[in-house]
């Protein structure tokens, strides 16, 4: 959603606000902590706005690029016209996710469980992907399963896991920036927007 590169960014993109300021108020919105119920429903609502609006959501990302998310976005569709301009997709799968395996793989990798091509089975998630996907099941060292949904073949499982691994590092950085700059919140999508902020 928020590309380091303004003109990349889906907020730059589409125009989910009527005010110039819109932009900045969702990304603080969504990086501020809630501290009750009435902020996590207004959550959970722009988050069904966004996704109603994903059919309008970019795909002329470049090919070959490997795009991370987190396990709250699921979007079969979106990830069918993804994988149909060549770019991947790395994210957790929702445990109520159905799907069937196809396949099982050679294992390979420090704390992988299992590398499966596996097929959605719902209806309306099999007419979204009607494609194989592949999925990746590790445990880490704390003793905690997580499993990957990917449509990359190539890369090993632990390439896969060690990319969704680096997703992490953006969120201690963030973390780093908040607490040492006392910054609450990064404004602006772009480089030279970010830098602006820290410098100033």
């Amino acid at each position: 959603i928020f590309h380091p590169e303004e003109e990349f960014s889906i907020f730059h993109k589409l125009n989910f606000t009527r005010t110039t300021g819109g932009k900045a108020w969702l990304q603080r919105f969504f990086s501020e902590p809630h501290q009750d119920v009435k902020r996590i429903l207004g959550t959970q609502r722009i988050i069904q706005t966004l996704l109603s609006h994903v059919d309008e959501w970019p795909s002329d990302i470049t090919n070959g690029t490997i795009l991370v998310m987190d396990r709250g976005f699921l979007h079969f569709g979106w990830f069918h016209q993804l994988d149909q301009n060549g770019v991947y997709f790395v994210t957790r799968i929702k445990s109520d996710t159905r799907y069937e395996v196809v396949e099982h793989r050679s294992v390979s990798g420090e704390n992988i469980i299992s590398d499966d091509l596996v097929r959605t089975t719902s209806r309306r998630s099999r007419k979204r992907y009607p494609k194989t996907l592949r999925l990746i099941t590790l445990q880490t060292e704390e003793g905690q399963r997580l499993e990957f949904l990917t449509n990359h073949m190539k890369l090993s499982a632990a390439t896969i896991a060690d990319i969704y691994k680096d997703r992490w590092q953006i969120e201690v950085f963030f973390k780093l920036i908040k607490q040492n700059l006392r910054i609450k919140s990064i404004i602006g999508s772009s480089a030279n927007a970010v830098w602006t902020q820290i410098w100033t």
